[in-house]
């Protein structure tokens, strides 16, 4: 039985980098679980591998680059996912063909992924929901918190198998804007007027919370103080029948009558820096033939 099934049975029932590689480095060892890699006599370098904060991997990056060659030759491996209720970037994506820079369609298939982490228990089982974030939060500031923000009836339709890692890597996750009242195969049947909203003016989450075993599904409070992540906001159009008829990478769609102004604007500020903007060799050459 499908995670889906038992919920409805039991409701309806840039930030600042740290130049210095000391400060870097510091970090990187403070907020990361690094193994070192044993190496033959022969290897050239030395392999890091660990997990750690999406806060950190600036710095780690630029750790990174100042040691990977000599005299260091350090390899960093470096995959990061911040604490229990951090949003994850680009956990959210679209599958096959899709427009970029436009909303997700409304029952369009996603890819939900969490790369390795130590929140989500291992070779356990995740739940995904789909949550209010008004107004698109950025990365890492607060989002959902209460289970009214959240749409149990979102939930996926089958089983999520956490990997040993703490990493979840799910294509068949449906998209939709909320409250969903098509009666069809692919809709929800939810009254109209009701929370939460998700579509092109009210940004959305995902929620994917993580259970050691497969059982009872906890309530939404319950997973929303267990270990969980959420994904980057995004929108969903609505689509009659919840095909996903047109689908998108879930980012808003500039206005094209809004985007002609901006552009026009830029292209004559550009003229405008251009014409100020003299070359050297330009004026020199027009003094001397003057």
């Amino acid at each position: 039985m499908g995670w889906r099934d038992m919920s409805r049975s039991h409701r309806r029932a840039r930030h600042r980098m740290w130049p210095p590689i000391t400060a870097a480095l510091l970090l990187l060892l403070a907020t990361s679980a690094f193994t070192m890699a044993a190496s033959s006599a022969r290897a050239a370098t030395t392999q890091l591998d660990g997990v750690g904060s999406s806060f950190a991997a600036p710095a780690i990056e630029e750790f990174t680059n100042a040691v990977q060659a000599a005299p260091y030759d350090l390899n960093v491996n470096y995959t990061s996912a911040g604490a229990s209720g951090s949003q994850v970037p680009d956990s959210a994506v679209p599958l096959g063909s899709y427009t970029p820079g436009t909303p997700f369609s409304s029952g369009q298939i996603i890819k939900v992924v969490i790369p390795a982490n130590s929140v989500l228990p291992p070779d356990g089982f995740a739940t995904i929901y789909e949550c209010a974030d008004p107004g698109g939060l950025p990365a890492n500031d607060p989002t959902p918190t209460s289970a009214d923000q959240c749409d149990p009836e979102s939930i996926q339709a089958d089983t999520v198998q956490i990997q040993s890692d703490g990493s979840v890597d799910y294509e068949d996750y449906g998209v939709l804007s909320l409250p969903n009242t098509d009666t069809g195969p692919n809709g929800l049947g939810e009254s109209p007027g009701g929370t939460p909203i998700c579509d092109t003016t009210h940004e959305c989450v995902l929620l994917i919370s993580g259970m050691p075993t497969f059982g009872m599904l906890p309530t939404l409070s319950d997973q929303l103080a267990g270990p969980h992540y959420f994904s980057q906001p995004f929108q969903v159009a609505p689509d009659a029948g919840d095909t996903g008829v047109d689908p998108g990478d879930g980012t808003p769609e500039t206005p094209y009558a809004l985007a002609l102004p901006v552009l026009a604007f830029g292209l004559i500020g550009a003229a405008i820096v251009i014409r100020r903007r003299k070359s050297p060799v330009r004026e020199e050459l027009l003094n001397e033939e003057g």
